[in-house]
C-alpha cells in the first residue's frame, strides 16, 4: 500500500488532520477513537471557542442536538465524530498495531500487523499524534512527565469533600463529580486502579458517592508538544487543546494549511 501521508493515532486531533487531507491513511492501535478525551475523562471547557473549518461547526450543531438543556458534554461528542468517520472509513485502519519504521529514499517504510495480516505501507509524511508517541515509543516514555487516572462518581448531594490526594471537580450535573489521582509516569494500570481505589475507599469525607466508572485511559501531561523525529517525521500532541472539538478544527486547519 502507498499514501502520502501517514497519521499514527485515533486522537481527535489525527481524525480533524483526516478529514482535511485526502491523501493521508489513519492507523491506531485500539478500537477507540479520541480516547484521550473520551476514554480518560479529561476536563474539556471552552466550547463556544471560534471554529475554523465547516466541519467542526457540522460536528458542533449535531453535538448540540445530542445534549440536554443546551449544555456541551463530551460523552456526547463520542458517537458524532464516529458517524462522521463513517466517510472515511477506507481511509482508516484500526487495531493496528505498528510493528516497525524503515527509512527509506526520502519516505518511510511502515510495517504493520492486524487483524488481516502483516501490511507494508509506504508513505512521503508521518504525523505522529498519539500521546505516548506511538512511532517512537522509548522517546515517548521519556517525554511523559505525570499521569492521571480519573473516575467518574455517582453523588447524592454535590462533590464530596475527597481527601487532598485526590484531584476532584464537578461533573455535568450536581449528580456527578470526577476525581483523579496523580501518578508517576512508570505506574502499572494495576498499580493505578490500586492506589485510586484505596484512596476513596479510605476517604472519610466520600459519603455516599459511589464510583460509577474507571477511566480506561491515562490522562497524560506532557514535556514537549512538538517533536521532529527526522525530516517528515513528526510528533505532535493532541493535549493542548481545551476540548474534542477544537482538537478536530486544529487538525483540519494544520492539514488544510500544509496542503
Amino acid at each position: 500500500m502507498k499514501v502520502e501521508t501517514v497519521i499514527i493515532g485515533g486522537s481527535c486531533l489525527g481524525v480533524g488532520m483526516l478529514a482535511g487531507d485526502s491523501g493521508a491513511l489513519l492507523i491506531e492501535r485500539s478500537a477507540s477513537i479520541g480516547s484521550e478525551y473520551f476514554n480518560s475523562y479529561r476536563e474539556c471547557t471552552g466550547w463556544d471557542v471560534t471554529l475554523r473549518s465547516a466541519e467542526a461547526e457540522g460536528l458542533r450543531y449535531e453535538l448540540r442536538k445530542k445534549c440536554v438543556d443546551g449544555e456541551m458534554d463530551f460523552y456526547a461528542m463520542a458517537p458524532v465524530i464516529y458517524d462522521f468517520l463513517k466517510a472515511y472509513s477506507n481511509r482508516i485502519m484500526m487495531c493496528t498495531e505498528l510493528v516497525s519504521i524503515e527509512e527509506r529514499d526520502g519516505g518511510f517504510m511502515l510495517e504493520c500487523c492486524n487483524q488481516s495480516g502483516m501490511i507494508n505501507i509506504e508513505c512521503e509524511k508521518l504525523i505522529d499524534v498519539s500521546p505516548v508517541a506511538a512511532s517512537q515509543r522509548d522517546w515517548g516514555r521519556k517525554n511523559i512527565t505525570a499521569k492521571y487516572l480519573r473516575a467518574a462518581l455517582c453523588v447524592k448531594d454535590g462533590m464530596p469533600a475527597c481527601c487532598e490526594v485526590l484531584e476532584q471537580r464537578e461533573g455535568r450535573g450536581d449528580w456527578e463529580s470526577v476525581i483523579g489521582l496523580k501518578l508517576t509516569p512508570a505506574a502499572s494500570w494495576s498499580t493505578a486502579r490500586g492506589e485510586l481505589l484505596s484512596c476513596f475507599i479510605n476517604d472519610p469525607g466520600r459519603n455516599d458517592a459511589k464510583i460509577a466508572l474507571i477511566a480506561r485511559e491515562f490522562d497524560y501531561v506532557l514535556e514537549v508538544d512538538r517533536y521532529e523525529f527526522s525530516s517528515n517525521w513528526t510528533f505532535i500532541s493532541p493535549l493542548t487543546f481545551a476540548n474534542p472539538l477544537e482538537a478536530f478544527d486544529a487538525g483540519i486547519s494544520l492539514r488544510s494549511m500544509e496542503k
